[in-house]
């Protein structure tokens, strides 16, 4: 990340500024949360066996994720070798994971968590019909291009999607009915 673009992100660090108890609760105990959970030991050593060179921390983000969430269903738009699939069924072993190429095979109507990496020509918009209720979009390398970039702001700023974080390399966004519309960008380097 370059060094300007962290320094003007430090303002948004650790929560500051957020009045909603839902995203605080979401950026202090699961975006900076420093415990270890027991997943991480084995999965280390598979990221050494199949020789990964991903970010560990953004993977262990989505495990923390999952766990907090407990999707019932989960759509993964990505390819089957990917180690985030891993970490997002570490995260929540009794959710039902479905791993796709594209949103058009998917098997279901509405998913509780829907994964997307990388975002690629995908448009964002195609898959909010996919959310529940109660459903948590995530997508990975949101910076990507500029395409992208925009891809993921347009798909923010849809009325469907309530809350959502920009984490720089990864987006976040929540669908529950009962928050208000609000975007945060947290300083996630």
């Amino acid at each position: 990340m370059n060094p300007l673009v962290w320094l003007w992100r430090i303002r948004h660090r650790r929560g500051y500024g957020i009045h909603s108890p839902f995203a605080f609760n979401i950026v202090k105990g699961v975006i900076y949360e420093r415990g270890t959970y027991l997943p991480y030991a084995p999965l280390t050593l598979l990221r050494k066996q199949r020789n990964i060179k991903t970010s560990e921390r953004d993977d262990r983000l989505l495990l923390r994720l999952a766990n907090e969430h407990q999707p019932c269903s989960a759509l993964l738009l990505t390819s089957p070798d990917d180690i985030a699939t891993e970490y997002l069924k570490a995260g929540c072993k009794t959710c039902q994971y479905e791993i796709c190429q594209n949103a058009s095979s998917a098997q279901q109507e509405e998913y509780d968590l829907v994964y997307i990496a990388p975002i690629g020509n995908l448009h964002l918009e195609s898959i909010l019909p996919l959310l529940s209720q109660r459903a948590l979009l995530i997508c990975r390398d949101i910076r990507y291009n500029k395409e992208t970039l925009n891809n993921w702001k347009v798909c923010a700023g849809n009325t469907k999607l309530r809350l959502s974080f920009d984490l720089y390399h990864i987006g976040l966004a929540y669908t529950e009915t009962r928050l208000n519309k609000e975007h945060h960008i947290i300083n996630y380097p």
